[in-house]
């Protein structure tokens, strides 16, 4: 089944997430990562990155029901090839374990996905496609990990 990204602009008022996932729910439509955050529109709008599976058909009818939504000003579809798409993880190790940290040291050497920070023997944060991400993460010896914490997509349009 196709992957669908939505930008929308929104109202930044209390109520209007719930509005826009009632919509996916009521047709049993599984949002898959969202993630909301302030609008460079202005300080009362926010942008809601949402991504989901459909058939083009059913993602064509949820994005005219979103449409028709008072708080929804703006909906603009993302396609990988046109798009920046981002996302990004936290993982929390066990004790000082310098074998998990050369491990995903390695891991993103060969690819498109760059270690940010990381506080040893705590935590390591890693951003880039979720593709890539998800490829480092099934490499990762999971004995030395105690959680990992993923943030919805982020994305603009190139």
């Amino acid at each position: 089944m196709p992957k669908y990204i939505f930008s929308l602009i929104v109202d930044d008022e209390p109520g209007v997430m719930q509005r826009v996932v009632s919509i996916f729910s009521r047709r049993a439509v599984n949002i898959s990562r969202i993630s909301v955050g302030p609008s460079e529109i202005s300080e009362r709008t926010a942008r809601i990155i949402l991504s989901f599976e459909a058939e083009p058909r059913k993602a064509k009818f949820m994005r005219n029901l979103l449409s028709r939504l008072i708080s929804v000003k703006k909906i603009t579809q993302l396609k990988s090839d046109d798009a920046v798409i981002r996302e990004l993880v936290i993982i929390k190790l066990k004790n000082h374990h310098e074998n998990i940290l050369e491990q995903i040291k390695q891991l993103t050497r060969d690819s498109n996905v760059a270690l940010v920070n990381y506080v040893k023997g705590y935590a390591i944060e890693i951003s880039g496609p979720s593709v890539e991400i998800d490829h480092i993460l099934n490499h990762i010896d999971q004995k030395y990990v105690t959680e990992i914490v993923r943030s919805g997509i982020i994305a603009l349009k190139k």
